[in-house]
């Protein structure tokens, strides 16, 4: 054990949210290399009672009064309402950060935009990428069209603002180096939880579980796991599934968990797509993992992507599951012999329909695949691996001054927006108050095309 005191901040169980199961997981890992852990809740969030019974929780405004602490964790993802107050603690209070993800657009626009703070907005993206950042912001504000700002994902002002960084693969560190070179950064692992590595099911035990869950013993399964929204490519999913039918008649899909709003599943799955398709909804934890378990092929697709790790496929592949990814971000950096890899790209549909196929006959390789998995999960993602690594990371970033204060930061989003700027804004704030989404493409093309012919945005 260290002698470390640490202020460990982050969305806690019961919320609704991967990275609050992480932390339960990740805290079980460093309350014993630590002398003592402290938590910080943001927003008076509840806390589960077993979290309460183990560790010391306050709320997150009282972390400035610990002044006995040696260093500061944050946990940071891309969701405003669990994660808004602590990005702002981490901008004020430097500490060590962990980033989910590189992507962080639909945070900082929660904390500008939708509090009605968009010249705010505008100013940081013009701080992190000069004009033509600021020009996909007032394209943003005037029409609500934010299909490119995947290319400016504004994870710059809490790298600057921080005293080091932790991410979870290569991909989020080539990323963030390639913007910052002279970052303080480490990678480490994602961590494979505990209830993820329980061993593979019998053949009695699979039969007796799918028996359960209502799945037909004979069935060749197929599933998503997770949030269903338009990053996990489920159009793609249904038409490959679709062709497998044709020669896999008894062939089944399971959707196993929420559904976005904004994918609009019941459309989707109108006409062929809908065929054998099984939605569950939200599952409770223990349901989650036994659905995981029932199934013999998982597809985890994703496009694009924001340098996440995805908490769901390495819970697949630490159960020995065959998982179908994207060759795209960190699960292109899983090795050959554990996925079961489809390139993004024009023949996307075509490849998984066939890699489906070839599964659905040969369950030896099914077996192998799971085995790799299984492996790899286990011995990169190890709970203690990952213990060790985060107080070595968190170790040598404590003593570190950030790059840059947040004081610039904030000058910088206090310059007042010019007129063509302003008017740009109030465009954008009357459709809001109007009650338009992104998702109204019509109306936001009508804006999109007026504010053009006045000169007041940018052609694609």
């Amino acid at each position: 054990m260290s002698s470390l005191r640490l202020a460990y901040c982050s969305p806690l169980p019961p919320a609704h949210s991967g990275i609050a199961d992480y932390s339960a997981g990740l805290l079980a890992e460093l309350e014993p290399r630590c002398e003592e852990i402290r938590l910080f809740s943001a927003g008076g969030a509840p806390v589960s009672t077993s979290i309460q019974r183990r560790y010391d929780v306050a709320p997150l405004s009282e972390l400035p009064k610990w002044s006995q602490r040696e260093a500061t964790l944050y946990q940071i993802g891309n969701e405003p309402r669990f994660h808004g107050a602590i990005y702002e603690m981490a901008m004020r209070d430097p500490g060590v950060v962990v980033l989910h993800e590189f992507m962080l657009q639909h945070l900082i626009r929660g904390l500008t935009v939708d509090r009605r703070r968009s010249a705010e907005y505008a100013a940081i993206m013009r701080s992190c990428y000069g004009e033509g950042g600021e020009l996909a912001a007032r394209r943003y504000l005037g029409t609500g069209a934010g299909r490119d700002l995947w290319a400016y994902p504004l994870f710059e002002p809490i790298v600057d603002g921080s005293r080091g960084v932790i991410v979870h693969n290569q991909t989020a560190r080539d990323r963030i180096l390639a913007s910052r070179p002279d970052a303080a950064i480490e990678i480490v692992p994602h961590l494979l939880l505990h209830e993820s590595s329980a061993d593979p099911l019998s053949s009695a035990d699979l039969a007796d579980l799918r028996r359960q869950l209502g799945i037909p013993e004979s069935a060749f399964v197929v599933a998503s796991f997770g949030l269903m929204s338009e990053a996990k490519r489920l159009e793609v999913a249904l038409a490959a599934f679709a062709g497998l039918r044709q020669r896999v008649p008894d062939a089944r899909f399971y959707l196993v968990g929420d559904t976005s709003p904004f994918l609009g599943l019941e459309s989707v799955l109108q006409g062929d797509l809908g065929q054998g398709v099984v939605v569950t909804g939200r599952q409770d934890l223990d349901s989650f993992v036994a659905y995981m378990q029932a199934v013999d092929v998982a597809v985890n697709l994703r496009s694009p992507s924001g340098g996440e790790t995805s908490g769901t496929a390495l819970r697949l592949l630490g159960l020995g599951q065959t998982v179908v990814v994207s060759k795209i971000g960190w699960l292109g950096e899983i090795p050959e012999d554990a996925v079961v890899k489809v390139p993004v790209d024009d023949r996307e549909e075509q490849t998984l329909l066939a890699a489906l196929w070839t599964l659905a006959e040969e369950p030896e390789l099914r077996r192998r695949l799971g085995e790799g998995a299984r492996r790899w999960a286990l011995s990169e993602h190890a709970p203690d691996r990952v213990g060790d690594l985060y107080i070595q990371a968190i170790q040598r970033f404590a003593s570190l001054e950030p790059r840059r204060s947040a004081s610039r930061l904030d000058h910088l989003a206090s310059q007042p927006p010019d007129l063509r700027a302003r008017i740009a804004d109030e465009v954008g704030e009357a459709l809001f108050d109007l009650g338009a989404e992104e998702t109204e493409s019509d109306l936001l093309a009508e804006a999109a095309e007026a504010l053009e012919d006045l000169g007041l945005a940018v052609r694609e």
